[in-house]
């Protein structure tokens, strides 16, 4: 993370998280009509920075829904990053890890 104000100046900082809130409300996690889970959490909240030239920005706080089909509290990049193929490694013969990655 870099401080947004030092990147337009071109100057280097320390960034500092300096606590963070959030909203409060209750919820559910719950399955749909086809048995796939889901995290609906309707609470949003900030975290606050500061960077060692004096400057203080915050970044929001979302929780989006784990289940890779669902689209609630997404970013648009986040959804296209999950619509692209999965290529998995073709394991140690080939001189691949098993781990999967996002195809460019």
């Amino acid at each position: 993370m870099k401080c947004p104000e030092c990147v337009k100046t071109d100057q280097r900082s320390k960034v500092y998280c300096h606590g963070s809130s959030s909203t409060s409300m209750g919820w559910s996690p719950f399955y749909d009509e086809d048995g796939e889970y889901h995290q609906h959490n309707p609470n949003s909240g900030e975290k606050y920075y500061k960077c060692s030239n004096g400057h203080s920005f915050t970044t929001p706080v979302r929780q989006a829904c784990p289940n890779p089909k669902c689209h609630f509290d997404k970013t648009s990049e986040e959804i296209a990053q999950q619509q692209k193929p999965q290529c998995c490694g073709g394991g140690p013969q080939w001189g691949h890890s098993f781990t999967c990655r996002t195809l460019p």
